[in-house]
């Protein structure tokens, strides 16, 4: 078996992994659990320039500080006295924060009836699935990294650090005011939540009692927030937690090192090709691809590495540094 490797060859490779996608019957192992992620990603608001290319990136974020002001009584109108406003600012690199690789042999495929290539579309779609997946926790663990610490000592919720605990009774349909209060008492003007386990079953009810007389109302309350239920990821990094972050607290920086897609693949000392793909189930995340040709024990075979380089960046915070804009709420 003979194969030349080109730009064509490894589209084919790509054409094969779409139309795995694209079957209901063959993507279901493809399809990966990343509601968390997503959230971020659809709430962020940042800007980066570019983010493709082989520039490397580094982002310094700067901001203004004017936390010691002060109101006093009137004094004469020629006497003019106070500070500047102080600059501060963060550093941020994006590197690479995780890589899947596999291997296929050539000799192998001689005698079997699936294609070489069909396997390689395949696993091709499991390795971003496994990266996928592993972004999902990675921001599960930005979320708890940044964890602030509720203003709202009041209501039914215990606050305790960063964690406000409420009993399992309260989460039912005043929570909503709950949470709305305490969105309002922390400054945090435009928030979503994400959510494992708690409320799942309620927010199940609520939503298919929405046309009822008696549910029409707790569905209202529902609505006054974005919510994301993810029990698949926030039960494994935070089990029993709710979330709720302000809608700017953070963003998710990718950079994809190579152009974009197979068919643009560039060849790289002979026998190496490099190129980027977007993740499949994170739009507008690019995954890094290399390919090697090599001879090991007797046999030929196409070797394949992707990575993701990126960076889960805090905004700066505000005068109260405890103010992150990210709140948590435990079951009990």
């Amino acid at each position: 078996m003979s194969l030349e490797i080109t730009c064509g060859y490894l589209h084919t490779i790509q054409r094969m992994a779409d139309d795995i996608w694209a079957d209901p019957m063959k993507n279901n192992d493809m399809i990966a659990d990343t509601i968390t992620m997503k959230a971020i990603l659809e709430n962020q608001s940042v800007s980066f320039g570019e983010l493709t290319g082989t520039k490397k990136n580094e982002l310094r974020v700067e901001w203004l500080t004017a936390c010691d002001l002060e109101a006093t009584a009137c004094t004469d109108d020629c006497d003019i006295s106070g500070d500047d406003a102080s600059p501060a600012c963060e550093d941020y690199e994006i590197d690479c924060l995780y890589e899947v690789s596999f291997k296929v042999p050539l000799r192998h495929y001689r005698d079997r009836t699936i294609e070489m290539q069909q396997s390689i579309a395949f696993q091709k779609l499991m390795a971003m699935k496994t990266l996928d997946n592993q972004l999902a926790q990675y921001a599960g663990a930005g979320i708890l990294a940044n964890l602030g610490v509720n203003a709202f000592a009041g209501g039914v919720g215990t606050v305790a650090g960063t964690t406000t605990t409420i009993a399992a009774q309260y989460w039912d349909d005043s929570i909503w005011g709950y949470f709305d209060q305490t969105r309002r008492l922390n400054k945090m003007r435009n928030v979503y939540i994400i959510t494992g386990n708690n409320l799942y079953q309620l927010l199940f009810n609520r939503t298919l009692e929405a046309s009822n007389d008696n549910g029409s109302g707790n569905f209202k309350k529902i609505q006054q927030f974005r919510i994301y239920q993810d029990p698949e990821n926030v039960e494994t990094y935070d089990a029993s937690a709710t979330f709720m972050i302000h809608k700017t607290a953070l963003a998710f920086l990718n950079k994809a090192w190579n152009k974009i897609n197979p068919i643009n693949a560039e060849v790289k000392a002979g026998q190496y090709w490099e190129w980027s793909e977007e993740s499949k189930n994170l739009p507008g995340v690019f995954y890094d691809w290399i390919m090697k040709e090599t001879c090991e024990g007797d046999e030929f075979y196409q070797a394949f590495k992707v990575k993701v380089h990126g960076l889960l960046a805090a905004n700066p915070l505000p005068c109260d540094e405890t103010n992150t804009g990210i709140l948590k709420f435990e079951c009990a």
